[in-house]
């Protein structure tokens, strides 16, 4: 962020915040602790109900601070924080996606979307933003739970500038636990014949430090300015817009592939809860409508089969725990998908 980073490309950091502030700032302190010489973070609010806009203001004005953990491993990645005020840009979506006025000069521009435009939308706001602007930079995906070391974006830009990573369209990094840093969470994903994209969580040993031709997980996801693709697919609102992504990418020639010796660390805050009724919902749909936008008739029938086999299962689960939301979450994803319904069609309670 000083003269000297002309000579670096820059990247812009992209954080989506959903009534999780808490998490967000962490996410922020360790981006801004990075020595890379020209970057910026955007953080764009998805229509949060839980005061976050506000909150995360308080935060870069230094009236709030990020709470971290003195016995955490890893807490050097946000502590101490970093120098306080952090000057700030603020946009509506409108003044985000259309105007071409020139990229604000703060370390940190915050936008708000109006209404929740699930992962892959409230995303692509920020990515028209930096397309309407500079459309040469580096765009990194990231999920608001996830911490980075100082060298984390140094060592991604000199994998790609002439190094390994030249000429990828696409750059993935292995997700580490954040409290359990030596256990991956997702390296990358896999296809597998009956099952479709599967998380790897086993990177391989050596040979080199990428591994190629495969999909990488949208939560660490750098963008790069030659990709065939810059804007994520909306109609999932959640989850597997990555996989698609990639798969366009694929289609359109690019090359993608996953740094493995360059972590992210990821708290496991996820802003719908984990393995709640609405990641089960959305996560069995989406993995049916992907299989069937992508895969053979025969092989999609297949992996329709299994889902049929285990949405019984589930729901036989649920009911002896007497969580009606999940049966739901089981039934509706396989009867959504059935009727082809996409984008926000369920949320719990509703």
């Amino acid at each position: 962020m000083d003269e000297s980073s002309s000579a670096h490309s820059k990247i812009v950091v992209v954080v989506l915040n959903w009534n999780n502030w808490e998490d967000t700032i962490l996410s922020a302190e360790s981006v801004l602790r990075s020595d890379y010489p020209n970057f910026q973070l955007v953080i764009v609010d998805n229509d949060s109900t839980d005061g976050s806009p506000k909150r995360v203001k308080e935060w870069a004005e230094g009236k709030l601070k990020a709470t971290v953990d003195p016995d955490d491993t890893l807490n050097y990645l946000y502590d101490p924080p970093v120098e306080k005020p952090v000057p700030y840009a603020e946009y509506d979506r409108g003044g985000a996606e259309n105007s071409e006025a020139d990229m604000p000069e703060a370390p940190l521009v915050l936008i708000q979307t109006g209404e929740n435009l699930g992962y892959a939308g409230g995303n692509n706001v920020a990515i028209k933003f930096v397309q309407r602007r500079e459309s040469d930079s580096y765009i990194l995906i990231l999920n608001n739970d996830a911490a980075v070391t100082p060298g984390f974006l140094a060592s991604a830009m000199d994998l790609l500038a002439g190094g390994e990573g030249a000429g990828l369209s696409v750059l993935g990094f292995v997700a580490h636990w954040y409290h359990e840093p030596e256990r991956v969470a997702t390296a990358y994903m896999r296809e597998e014949f009956t099952k479709g994209p599967m998380f790897v969580t086993e990177p391989p040993k050596g040979g080199g430090r990428l591994k190629r031709g495969v999909m990488v997980y949208g939560g660490a996801m750098l963008i790069t300015p030659e990709s065939p693709v810059k804007l994520l697919p909306e109609e999932y609102f959640m989850y597997c817009e990555d996989m698609d992504y990639c798969k366009q990418v694929f289609a359109k020639g690019g090359e993608i592939a996953a740094q493995l010796d360059n972590p992210v660390y990821e708290r496991g805050g996820s802003s719908i809860g984990s393995n709640s009724p609405a990641q089960i919902y959305y996560t069995r749909r989406n993995k049916l409508a992907f299989s069937k936008r992508h895969y053979s008739k025969l092989e999609y029938t297949l992996i329709l089969a299994r889902m049929a086999y285990s949405t019984v299962a589930g729901c036989a689960r649920s009911i002896l725990r007497g969580d009606r939301e999940m049966v739901k979450a089981h039934l509706l994803a396989y009867l959504h998908h059935l009727q082809g319904k996409m984008g926000r069609t369920w949320m719990p309670g509703r």
